[in-house]
């Protein structure tokens, strides 16, 4: 059973990914490099926790700082604001779990 916890009526459009990828560098070659970084520790973090789907854990997380981008948030720690959502990504699903 999948716990994975989505916020609803939202998805990752190439207009959000766009954004997401600047954040991450304004050259497009060294951002996608370090998304795919970002992606690949996100996973590992979610494995190290037992999550039942770490892929699926991690690309939510990526989908919300995206969408947070989207919405003007400012974020000055890139790195650390991912790993702050996972948590309370994390968070959610061991209370669902739970429930």
């Amino acid at each position: 059973m999948n716990l994975l916890p989505q916020k609803k009526d939202w998805t990752l459009t190439s207009e959000a990914f766009e954004c997401l990828l600047v954040a991450f560098d304004v050259d497009r070659e060294s951002a996608a490099r370090k998304y795919e970084i970002m992606r690949r520790k996100l996973t590992e973090f979610f494995e190290a926790r037992g999550t039942d789907a770490p892929p699926d854990y991690a690309d939510e997380t990526i989908n919300r700082v995206a969408r947070r981008i989207t919405e003007g948030e400012e974020i000055k720690d890139l790195n650390s604001y991912f790993y702050g959502v996972a948590r309370l990504i994390w968070l959610e699903s061991v209370r669902s779990r739970d429930k």
